[in-house]
């Protein structure tokens, strides 16, 4: 396997260098094995072999606070006491340029809830009675742009009085925004130090991707 150096936009290295330019102070940083760490401390620089198949070089953390690429407002409204209606509206605050793959919205109704439905203005959005949740799928979303949805259901007669029998637990979504580093972080080189009879292809690609992304309904 080749060595492998690789070059990041980063703060500390860029005030050493006296250099300007968009830069990220990563903190808690952590590296696979492979990685030559007196290296890094030195120049700032990820010199490193790599294993074989896939695995993750870098983990880091930033101390500041990032714009969500996604934001959901929802609304519960209890009409009398035993229908619910839930009014849910999404937007897409990254760059209209990007276009996430997949935008996947899961909300929570109750166990015993009685005839569902739901519509949407984009996308598909169905009842997952094994889960207890409305799943409203989106693809290829470009940025800036604003979607909604509806939804109603019933509540048995049994429980309907009692006002603390719908919880509202935060709605969870799932995305991936292919070419886009919201956190700014940028490899700004890669270099191979190939051995004989051995052709390598340095390749970059960035992804955003939501990770664990709750939000609470009103």
């Amino acid at each position: 396997m080749p060595l492998v150096r690789v070059g990041l936009n980063d703060k500390l290295l860029f005030d050493r260098q006296g250099r300007v330019g968009r830069a990220v102070d990563m903190e808690d940083v952590k590296f696979h094995q492979c990685v030559k760490i007196n290296q890094f401390e030195s120049d700032r620089m990820i010199s490193f072999v790599p294993p074989d198949g896939v695995f993750d070089l870098m983990q880091y953390r930033l101390n500041k606070k990032l714009q969500p690429q996604i934001t959901i407002s929802c609304n519960v409204v209890r009409h009398g006491t035993s229908r619910v209606e839930i009014f849910c509206t999404a937007r897409s605050t990254y760059r209209r340029t990007n276009v996430a793959s997949f935008v996947d919205i899961l909300i929570a109704i109750p166990s015993d809830a009685d005839k569902p439905e739901a519509y949407c203005s984009l996308g598909a959005i169905r009842y997952s009675p094994e889960n207890s949740m409305l799943l409203w799928g989106l693809r290829n979303v470009s940025g800036g742009r604003e979607f909604t949805c509806r939804a109603q259901f019933h509540l048995p007669s049994v429980r309907s009085s009692d006002m603390k029998a719908f919880a509202k637990p935060p709605i969870r979504v799932k995305f991936e925004i292919p070419y886009l580093s919201a956190s700014g972080f940028q490899v700004r080189y890669v270099k191979t130090v190939e051995k004989e009879n051995y052709n390598a292809t340095p390749w970059v690609r960035y992804v955003t991707q939501s990770g664990d992304y709750q939000i609470r309904t009103n």
